[in-house]
């Protein structure tokens, strides 16, 4: 077999890897991706870049800027924090899923949709171009060894 052969078929066997090694990366940034979530809701943005939502009673609104004023007045999903603490990523056939294991997760979701609990597009911008760069590095090393 010449070279080049070789090279072709390490290649493509790397290159076969790599759904697999994407999903991994994913699984392995879960801490990062949950953290990403978690800093939005303080600040009260929604995943579609606008706010999560205004709340009805103007008492329960002061309250709130009391206890988190980054938010503005406005919906953070964040009270006692178990919400955001129980966070986590998992993965469901080809998708991952980020949801909270907490009793209130059902609930919230149904209220604020449960997208609120995603990335928004420049987060998975920015997730994937650091697992893109990784990928690449790992099958360009892979390929030189």
């Amino acid at each position: 077999m010449s070279y080049i052969e070789d090279y072709s078929t390490q290649l493509n066997r790397e290159v076969s890897n790599i759904p697999k090694f994407v999903a991994d990366m994913i699984i392995l940034n879960s801490g990062n991706i949950v953290n990403e979530v978690k800093r939005r809701w303080i600040l009260g943005k929604s995943v579609d870049g606008g706010i999560i939502g205004e709340y009805r009673s103007d008492e329960y609104r002061q309250f709130k800027i009391s206890i988190n004023p980054q938010a503005k007045g406005f919906v953070d999903l964040h009270y006692t924090g178990s919400l955001a603490d129980l966070l986590t990523v998992r993965k469901s056939g080809n998708l991952f899923e980020i949801y909270s294991t907490d009793s209130k997760f059902q609930s919230i979701g149904k209220k604020y949709g449960f997208e609120e609990f995603g990335l928004s597009s420049e987060e998975q911008e920015q997730l994937f171009s650091e697992i893109y760069e990784i990928v690449v590095e790992s099958i360009i090393s892979n390929l030189w060894q």
